[in-house]
C-alpha cells in the first residue's frame, strides 16, 4: 500500500524533473529530483520523516556538488558555448545585397545558399551589389547596416 509520505516524494521527484525540462541545462531541479528520489526510496525502510529529510538534503547537497563540478571543470561548454548556430550564427557576417526583380523596393541576400529579404536599420538606399553586415534577424528578415 502506497504511504502518504511516498506519494509525497514521489510527486515532489517528478515535479522537479518537469521544473528541470523548463529550465535545460542548469541541473538545480535535477539535483532536487535525485534528492526526492533517494528520499523516496528510504520510505521503505523507515517512516521517519526527519531521517527522509535528511537523506533529501545530503543527496542533494551532494548532487549540486557533483552538478557544480561537472560544469565548472576544463571551461564546460554548458557554461560558454564554444560557437554561436542557427540565426545567431548569422549575426556579423558580410553578405552582398542584389533588388528583387519584380518589386523596385525589395532588397535581397544570399548567404549560405539562402536567400534571404532584406530590411535596412536606418532607411538608406542600397547599391546593387553593396556589401553589408548583418545586425540582426527578425523573423525572416535580415536587418543590415551599411559597412563603413
Amino acid at each position: 500500500m502506497i504511504d502518504t509520505h511516498q506519494l509525497v516524494w514521489f510527486s515532489l521527484c517528478f515535479l522537479f524533473l518537469f521544473l528541470e525540462m523548463g529550465h535545460p541545462g542548469l541541473f538545480y531541479f535535477l539535483a532536487f529530483s535525485c534528492g526526492s528520489f533517494c528520499s523516496y526510496l528510504t520510505t521503505f525502510y523507515t517512516s521517519n520523516i526527519f531521517y527522509q529529510l535528511a537523506v533529501f538534503l545530503v543527496t542533494t547537497t551532494i548532487a549540486l556538488c557533483c552538478a557544480y563540478y561537472y560544469m565548472h571543470r576544463n571551461n564546460s561548454q554548458l557554461l560558454s558555448p564554444s560557437h554561436r548556430s542557427n540565426n545567431d550564427a548569422l549575426i556579423g557576417q558580410k553578405v552582398m545585397i542584389y533588388k528583387a526583380s519584380e518589386h523596385h523596393d525589395v532588397w535581397l541576400a544570399k548567404i549560405y545558399g539562402q536567400v534571404w529579404v532584406v530590411k535596412n536599420l536606418r532607411n538608406e538606399s542600397f547599391v546593387d551589389g553593396q556589401f553589408v553586415i548583418i545586425r540582426g534577424v527578425q523573423g525572416c528578415h535580415l536587418r543590415v547596416e551599411r559597412l563603413v
